[in-house]
């Protein structure tokens, strides 16, 4: 007796039939398997004569499964002897609706089952792919593949994809979504062959005409809308016509159950049961059925194994003979009934889910753009999955260029020391599985070409049960901050040589004061024709020169601050780079407009710095050549490059560019450093000297070079608001006058210069080796009635109070009192800003006796 139903699958799909059918408990139905054929479709005609072989005797229908691509209706029909056709658009549409398949189609998704992934390299071949070939066709079309994970085997399948990501360089994703689909399926065909054979049975017998089975094609329409809908309400909607249908009976009602609790009936018929007391049945209901106390209705459960989805109660039923019969016909389709239900619930649950998922990924996204630094994410393979706007502006690329390609086409690292490239991120946390803070010295090269210094570190994406999904890189563009490091360790430098530079200046100035005042006093006594006259002289010029190299010294100090006066820069310039190249064979192209802004500045100190930076271009061009020299006006609004270097305001603008080989990128950053230098008897002090005078007018210096192309000093000093002064005619013969001095210094060679040089002017003068003592002598003169006309200052004495201290106190005793500040050397910027301390005029050491004449006849003259 023929009693089986047998489906026949091909192999690719057979296995997950076979779960499906187990699950439903349906002995009566057979699975059989025919080769995959998978677009091959010269090869179905075998496929199709294997299956057949292999149909059991006692089969009574057959229903092939397949798709027309592979398996063509019309000509498998008339082959197989008229056997049931289940025809596909795509194989994957028994394991998810289509509705889910459409929305990973939109996504770009290449969907697989793990039958076919399995074999994915004998189908590659077949199709006569090669490994680039195949890459480049795959993602022309697909952003990602999706495998459709059955979950009969929970290893192989992702392996499987793996292996074919990391060969098409394409990203993977995994979706669980079982076989509750598939079962869903089997058992609406299952019920159809069932429902034939009762129609059969039916139609043989007396009471066919008077029976209530709803046409046969109805009902079979009615449960293709129960497996491919996806709404619950839809769907016990189709529930209710197809019992009303079968069954016309005069009350239907359904008891939905969320969660262990009813929520709202669905019913039709003339009367409202009681709903109240269908609650309660509902929820202690555990049988599949329950017939009502007359046996003119019945109670069915809808569920899932210990899972109850709903109760639906069938009540007056109509020609009551038939009831066991409609009993036997309303289990049959409880199971697919119930089926339905859950599936519409989990799409429901899958759609919340990805709802929530992509609100998340919004809020994701919306931080991305936000932040400041770079992100990227990679599959397991590298393959870029997101990057944000930051790390696609460092790395050079568009977001939609960088998705899908290897995160080694994308971030090119390399080491800026060696030049070599950095080990990939993804290699290194793929082999920890762990977070990881990369090396530093790092270097990003954008597409372009830029170069900037970055600072990374690379997590690994985990799934719960600690598998590495992928990776999260992110960095952060630290070329602004390492410049800011730079210079702190460039001014620390300054610090420390200025310590040693400004206490060597402040002895040697007091030194040179000694030897140049008695040199000039000196010059008074000799007769001007005489040889000792030429030999003073010739002694002046040294000491002159050695004044020079203290105010190097003192540049480069922290007591080295510029006494500044309001100046025209311009002439200054062309007159400084005329002397400095003048007998070379490196020329000078003036750009200094007429309008120049007016700076305050040290003359000399500036002319030091800008000397430098002539005298390293005249070096750099030793066949010769030409030096640029442009200035301007600029302003800065607070952004833009300078805005973190200078403040709001108006600025003069001073570059020097010369034409020779340019400084390589691997020093230049080194070139202000002290002592740094590359040629031979260089003392490496000259451009350091150099920024740090800039940096002591409260200006910048910067350089930019290119190989054989030349090198660009710029200079931006703040622009004065003051009136350019007018310039007083000075006189070399000292002025002799008459009063009263206090001289105030703790070395004794300077207070016996000062005595001779003084009473030589006409003056009576006073003595102190400190602070505490010209305080009392200051007073006790007060106190006697011969006042002391001016001081003199010292400002550094060791182991005694200083000058400024002292000062304050005469202050308080004589506020009238007229002072003047000398010093080689301080640690404040006194001998800068004398006048906000009280004092009258500044004289730095070392000094000339015409020097102080003109100062004290002003001051006691005036």
């Amino acid at each position: 007796m023929k009693n089986k139903l047998c489906i026949a699958a091909c192999s690719n799909i057979a296995p997950e039939i076979q779960s499906a059918l187990n699950a439903s408990g349906n002995e009566s139905v057979e699975v059989i398997h025919y080769p995959a054929l998978c677009i091959q479709r010269k090869g179905w005609k075998d496929a199709v004569t294997q299956a057949l072989s292999l149909i059991p005797p006692d089969c009574e229908q057959t229903i092939f499964i397949g798709t027309d691509s592979c398996l063509p209706e019309k000509e498998a029909l008339a082959m197989t002897n008229n056997p049931r056709i289940y025809n596909l658009e795509q194989c994957f549409h028994l394991l998810v609706s289509k509705s889910l398949t459409q929305k990973y189609l939109n996504e770009g998704a290449y969907l697989l089952t793990p039958g076919w992934l399995k074999n994915w390299q004998d189908y590659l071949e077949q199709w006569g792919f090669k490994r680039d070939d195949a890459s480049e066709f795959f993602r022309d079309f697909a952003k990602k593949l999706v495998l459709l994970d059955s979950r009969l085997n929970e290893t192989e399948p992702i392996k499987n994809i793996e292996d074919l990501s990391e060969y098409l360089q394409i990203p993977y994703e995994v979706i669980p979504v079982g076989l509750d689909h598939l079962i869903l399926i089997i058992n609406s065909l299952i019920l159809e062959w069932k429902l034939s054979k009762e129609k059969e049975q039916v139609r043989d017998t007396r009471d066919y005409a008077n029976s209530q089975l709803a046409d046969y094609a109805m009902i079979l329409d009615i449960m293709s809308k129960l497996y491919k809908a996806t709404n619950e309400e839809e769907i016990i909607s189709n529930i209710l016509d197809l019992f009303t249908m079968l069954f016309a009976p005069q009350q239907l009602s359904y008891i939905p159950i969320i969660d262990g609790k009813t929520a709202s009936p669905v019913y039709r018929g003339d009367k409202k049961p009681c709903l109240d007391k269908l609650r309660e049945i509902a929820l202690l209901m555990k049988a599949p059925y329950r017939w009502h106390t007359n046996r003119q209705g019945f109670l069915l459960r809808l569920g899932q194994g210990q899972d109850c989805w709903g109760v639906l109660d069938v009540a007056g039923i109509t020609f009551s003979e038939h009831k066991n019969r409609y009993l036997n016909v309303a289990l049959n389709i409880t199971g697919v009934c119930g089926l339905a239900i859950s599936n519409a619930r989990q799409y429901k649950k899958i759609k919340q889910t990805e709802e929530a998922i992509a609100e998340e990924k919004e809020r994701l996204l919306v931080t991305l753009h936000s932040i400041a630094d770079g992100v990227i994410t990679t599959d397991a393979a590298g393959i870029i999955q997101l990057i944000n706007p930051v790390a696609a502006e460092l790395t050079g690329w568009k977001q939609n260029e960088a998705y899908g390609k290897s995160l080694e086409d994308v971030l090119q690292i390399i080491n800026e020391i060696s030049g070599d490239e950095c080990e990939n991120p993804v290699t290194k946390v793929l082999e920890t599985s762990r977070h990881i803070k990369l090396r530093d010295k790092a270097v990003l090269v954008a597409k372009t070409g830029t170069e900037r210094h970055i600072v990374k570190s690379a997590a690994p994406i985990l799934d719960k049960s600690d598998n590495v999904l992928g990776i999260v890189l992110v960095f952060r563009d630290v070329t602004e901050d390492r410049r800011i490091q730079e210079e702190m360790l460039r001014s620390n430098k300054l610090e420390s040589v200025s310590t040693l530079a400004g206490g060597i200046a402040h002895d040697f100035n007091n030194l040179l004061t000694v030897i140049l005042g008695n040199l000039s006093l000196a010059k008074l006594y000799a007769d001007e024709n005489n040889k000792v006259m030429a030999k003073i002289c010739e002694i002046e010029k040294a000491a002159k020169n050695a004044q020079g190299l203290t105010k190097r010294l003192l540049t480069i100090s922290k007591g080295g601050a510029p006494i500044k006066k309001v100046t025209n820069l311009g002439p200054l310039i062309r007159e400084w780079a005329e002397f400095v190249l003048s007998g070379s064979n490196v020329a000078c192209d003036y750009d200094l407009p007429h309008d120049l802004h007016p700076v305050e500045i040290d003359q000399g100190q500036l002319n030091q710095a800008i000397n430098n930076l002539l005298l390293n271009a005249k070096e750099a061009m030793p066949n010769g050549g030409s030096i640029s020299v442009k200035a301007c006006n600029v302003t800065f609004s607070g952004e833009g490059i300078h805005s973190k270097k200078l403040a709001e305001g108006k600025y003069l603008r001073i570059s020097f560019q010369d034409q020779g080989k340019g400084i390589p990128p691997t020093i230049i950053d080194r070139v202000f450093d002290p002592f740094f230098t590359t040629k031979p008897e260089g003392s490496g002090l000259g451009l350091f000297t150099a920024y740090s005078i800039i940096k002591h007018h409260n200006g910048t210096i910067e350089v930019t070079s290119e190989i054989d192309a030349g090198t660009v000093f710029t200079i931006h000093l703040p622009v004065s608001e003051a009136c350019l002064p007018e310039e007083l005619p000075v006189t070399n013969i000292p002025i002799k006058s008459k009063g009263k001095v206090l001289v105030m210094d703790d070395d004794q060679m300077i207070r016996a210069f000062a005595d001779e040089m003084l009473k030589y002017l006409g003056y009576d003068v006073g003595f102190a080796s400190d602070g505490a003592e010209a305080i009392r002598k200051y007073q006790s003169a007060l106190n006697a009635g011969k006042p002391y006309d001016v001081v003199i200052m010292d400002l550094t004495v060791r182991g005694g109070m200083g000058g400024k201290e002292a000062f304050d106190e005469l202050i308080k005793i004589d506020p009238e009192i007229k002072g003047i500040v000398s010093s080689g050397y301080s640690d404040d910027p006194i001998m800068a800003h004398h006048s906000r301390y009280g004092f009258k005029k500044a004289i730095s050491k070392p000094y000339q006796i015409e020097e102080m004449a003109n100062v004290l006849n002003e001051l006691i003259n005036t």
